[in-house]
């Protein structure tokens, strides 16, 4: 038996971890929460980005992710007020939190598989994607994704339980198909996961996977002679100057029409055609950057799910006999959820990073509200402080304009008083 300073120890380490995990999913939920309520903003907001079918569909995605982050604060609360990771709400609320997770799951990767066919169809086929970029469409779009969604999470509302285990003292909002059959509940169970798991992690990993490497043949690997050509263009221009994501994405074809024909450096700088290579240059620029955000979030959104899918396929069909202690215990779903977390709340900082247009619009936003706030802390102060100069200013305007004005005014002001 374990003396009395050994389960000290062992409890203040699980205290010590229990913090670390609370400060953690504190830290990464504010930080996703005020993430994606930008990039919402800032799309939603600005003509120019909210035109674009690409801006569209990642405020989508910023809207399940922000669902996700709201959602799993009950299932952090409660891990972190439990040692064992206890249930501690009652089963409507099991039902309704977690359908609502699966739900916007789910609808955050068919989003995402719509974001990736709408790029391929634009870059690769830029003829056949003008259709894509009127507004009912996106309508389409998210109301089949959302309904496709809310289908396949379904079961979660009928078949999601409370189980109390007596030997660890747990409760746990689990999917229970049958309590009586256990080996049936176990079977439906299996089938269930493995069908989420095909439709909603590997087929869209497929899809993607081919999609941009289609993308990166048609962006990366460029015609040498256009290479050349952009060569001489002066590079330190800002990458989004006039592009953004609505144009045609059919810079290439552009640029192969205008620099058939070689030129001379100081040709290609001045002339029109010079002009040109320059957009048609910043344009394929930032088409690479926007491929690479949006391969970034999806490499990032697969490598959190990665390890539920892997101790799926190898310990719960039974693959593998020897389960590790690790998973069985309340750490490796905190770990899983932390990761989940993490996924939902890196997209705005990852479109911070290789897009200059929501780095932009992100600026503008805390800006203004800095501003708001210090307007309204500092509003007596500066009211005192305005400068004795500006006053002569603005009302010597209006002297020589209204002098007439204001003699009259005074006239009959005089005659008026006279009169009475």
């Amino acid at each position: 038996m374990r003396n009395q300073s050994e389960i000290v120890l062992i409890d203040s380490l699980n205290l010590n971890v229990i913090h670390l995990l609370a400060f953690l999913f504190c830290l990464i939920e504010i930080v996703g929460i005020l993430g994606n309520l930008l990039v919402i903003v800032s799309v939603e907001f600005d003509s120019r980005m909210r035109r674009s079918l690409t801006n569209q569909l990642i405020v989508r995605v910023g809207t399940c992710d922000l669902i996700i982050l709201i959602f799993n604060i009950p299932d952090l609360i409660q891990f972190v007020s439990s040692i064992n990771g206890n249930w501690i709400l009652d089963e409507y609320s099991c039902k309704i939190i977690r359908t609502v997770l699966v739900l916007a799951q789910y609808a955050s990767v068919l989003t995402m598989c719509a974001l990736t066919i709408e790029r391929f169809i634009g870059i690769v086929y830029p003829l056949r994607g003008k259709f894509l970029r009127e507004r009912k469409h996106v309508v389409v779009i998210t109301i089949l994704v959302w309904l496709v969604s809310l289908i396949c999470a379904a079961p979660n509302l009928v078949y999601l339980q409370i189980v109390e285990n007596e030997f660890q003292s747990r409760r746990s909002c689990l999917l229970i198909y049958s309590k009586d059959d256990i080996r049936s509940n176990q079977i439906r169970y299996l089938i269930y996961k493995s069908m989420e798991y095909l439709i909603f992690y590997f087929l869209p990993l497929i899809l993607q996977m081919y999609s941009y490497i289609r993308i990166a043949k048609r962006l990366f690997y460029v015609d040498e002679t256009l290479q050349t050509s952009f060569s001489t263009v002066n590079r330190n221009q800002s990458d989004d100057q006039s592009i953004d994501f609505d144009e045609n994405s059919s810079g290439v074809h552009r640029a192969q029409r205008f620099l058939s024909k070689p030129k001379s450096d100081s040709t290609v700088s001045n002339s029109p055609m010079g002009r040109r290579s320059t957009v048609t240059y910043n344009a394929l620029k930032s088409r690479r950057n926007v491929i690479k955000m949006l391969f970034i979030v999806v490499f990032i959104y697969f490598l959190s799910f990665s390890p539920q899918v892997i101790v799926f396929l190898l310990f719960e069909t039974n693959a593998i006999q020897n389960i590790p202690k690790f998973i069985q215990t309340p750490y490796f779903v905190a770990f899983t959820m932390l990761l989940v977390t993490i996924s939902s709340a890196s997209n705005p900082i990852v479109y911070a990073i290789f897009c200059s247009k929501f780095r932009q619009s992100f600026a503008k936003i805390l800006r203004k509200l800095v501003c708001c706030c210090q307007k309204s802390s500092n509003y007596p102060t500066t009211q005192r402080n305005l400068s004795l100069q500006q006053v002569p200013k603005a009302t010597f305007r209006f002297d020589k304009r209204n002098s007439l004005n204001e003699n009259k005014f005074l006239q009959t002001n005089r005659s008026y008083s006279y009169s009475s």
